[in-house]
């Protein structure tokens, strides 16, 4: 198994740990491509305050907070490339899926009662997708998936096909039969 993923059993609960996939090229890219958009915002934030022509200005506010946004998400897409975790917890009933940075993060908890087909899979859906472009930045989706009260959910975010079989595989004895796959 690779050193993306681990596993603990603490007794009360099981974890599996799932580092994000490094991608060296956009992890050197983006740093350079950031200096350049924050020259460009900073710059026109110095015509919004100078002598410019009202329309200009209007344009520039507008074209700021689209440019603030793209900061943002920048920012937010390497700091989850280069520090980005997912731990998945099982015990006491419940599944937690958790995203993190750190120690910030988002988290998803599910009644493991309500769980059913957990299976490991690739990418599916619309290319042209905003959910399939972000899986392919590696900022959602998964290649590990579960249903729960009708709709499906990721983890595992550019696992190869053999870590997400296994990590299906470790998780299994912690949930109930219901959340064996109904897949080959």
């Amino acid at each position: 198994m690779g050193k993306r993923v681990s596993y603990s059993d603490e007794g009360i609960a099981f974890e599996v740990r799932i580092a994000v996939k490094k991608q060296l090229f956009a992890l050197l890219f983006l740093p350079v491509w950031l200096a350049g958009w924050t020259i460009g915002g900073i710059t026109a934030f110095k015509q919004v305050v100078s002598d410019t022509p009202t329309e200009a200005r209007t344009f520039l506010i507008v074209w700021l907070l689209g440019w603030f946004l793209g900061e943002v998400f920048a920012v937010y897409t390497w700091c989850w490339m280069a520090f980005g975790k997912e731990i998945i917890r099982v015990g006491s009933g419940l599944m937690t899926v958790r995203r993190a940075i750190g120690t910030l993060g988002r988290s998803k908890t599910f009644q493991t009662m309500y769980i059913s087909d957990l299976r490991a899979v690739g990418y599916f859906g619309n290319l042209r997708s905003l959910s399939t472009n972000m899986a392919m930045l590696s900022i959602s989706g998964g290649t590990v998936a579960f249903d729960y009260q009708g709709k499906t959910h990721r983890f595992g975010i550019q696992l190869e096909e053999q870590e997400a079989r296994e990590v299906v595989e470790r998780l299994r004895p912690y949930l109930p039969e219901s959340a064996a796959s109904e897949h080959p």
